[in-house]
């Protein structure tokens, strides 16, 4: 109808690639950090400010304000849909090195090999690789949200001496092992279909959701070999690794500074860990702390930048927000290597 509010936007990519930065992963957790600890600082100000006290409920009784008449909303139509040919994403794995016995000799080898790690990170030859044929994504907002969308020639596999330098992403098949492709996951061809609505129910206060969601895959292939667990390996550690790592001469002093901040003497002369003792409350506050500073703390370090402040003033509070930063993320990606099947560690 002519009341209705109608807009439409339709994207179309050919042959797009993304190429994942050994970052990207701290960079995410970052940003989502961010955004929580923003909402939650938000989310209790907003209640501290809606909050009625009793003045202000005394005042409302005394003033009558007239109540405006509930305006009313015209019902918006939006059409969207994306088409996809030939997407590929590429994930460079970090090499899996096994897990030796940490001593006083080895710890400064380890700690140039996890600096050196870095670099040569973007010069690995082992790849987590997405392609996708075609891919088409529509959806419309009418009251309901309804979408669909379809995929063809789907795929994920570990591919060794990939270069991302290559026109052609997709996978290669051998005639000599019968078109298969080693740990590797592929799907022909799938479609799905949602519908989404909510309804208002006589005699009840809020309505109730209505979802509704089918899919249809034609066929799955997986093959793997005996390597697939170092894979996972190198896939895992690549996600649980920190690359938001300072140069080496500030990586040894911090290492030495939380080496001494973590550690206690004991009345025998012997040296405990705190953060193995640590309770979990105990734990979850300090997280919180940690957190709530890093929020504050960032906010603080925009507004010295706002106001040209000086590098002398500018440094000590750069160096606390990295450092925090560091905790976060070694907390986040602790909890990561939690959730991991520990026999993948191990391979």
């Amino acid at each position: 109808s002519d009341d209705l509010d109608k807009e439409a936007y339709f994207i179309r990519l050919t042959k797009p690639s993304f190429y994942w930065q050994p970052g990207a992963i701290d960079k995410g957790i970052l940003f989502w950090l961010n955004y929580k600890n923003t909402y939650e600082h938000w989310n209790e100000q907003r209640g501290a400010f809606t909050t009625p006290t009793s003045d202000s409920t005394r005042l409302r009784s005394i003033v009558n304000v007239p109540t405006s008449p509930p305006s009313t909303t015209k019902e918006l139509n939006i059409m969207f849909q994306l088409h996809i040919v030939d997407l590929g994403i590429a994930i460079p794995l970090q090499q899996y090195d096994p897990p030796t016995k940490l001593t006083t000799d080895n710890l400064t080898t380890q700690l140039i090999n996890s600096q050196q790690s870095i670099s040569t990170l973007d010069e690995s030859s082992d790849f987590l690789v997405f392609t996708l044929d075609k891919t088409t994504i529509s959806a419309c907002s009418c009251g309901a949200i309804i979408s669909s969308g379809s995929f063809e020639g789907f795929c994920f596999r570990f591919a060794e001496n990939f270069q991302q330098t290559n026109k052609n992403w997709k996978p290669t098949r051998s005639l000599l092992s019968s078109n298969i492709i080693l740990n590797a996951c592929c799907v022909p061809s799938g479609k799905y279909l949602m519908h989404s609505r909510a309804k208002n129910i006589l005699n009840s206060n809020s309505p109730k959701w209505f979802l509704n969601v089918q899919w249809d895959m034609q066929g799955i292939d997986i093959n793997l070999d005996s390597i697939i667990g170092k894979r996972f390996s190198q896939l895992i550690r690549t996600i649980t690794s920190t690359h938001l790592i300072e140069p080496i001469d500030h990586l040894n002093n911090n290492n030495d500074l939380l080496l001494n901040s973590n550690q206690i003497n004991t009345h025998d002369n012997n040296t405990m860990n705190i953060i193995e003792h640590m309770d979990q409350s105990e734990d979850d506050e300090r997280i919180k702390r940690l957190e709530y500073e890093h929020l504050i703390l960032g906010h603080k370090i925009e507004t010295l930048k706002r106001s040209q402040a000086s590098d002398e003033i500018l440094k000590p509070e750069l160096a606390r927000y990295q450092w925090l930063e560091q905790e976060l993320l070694h907390t986040v990606k602790s909890e990561i290597q939690l959730l991991m099947p520990k026999p993948l560690m191990l391979i």
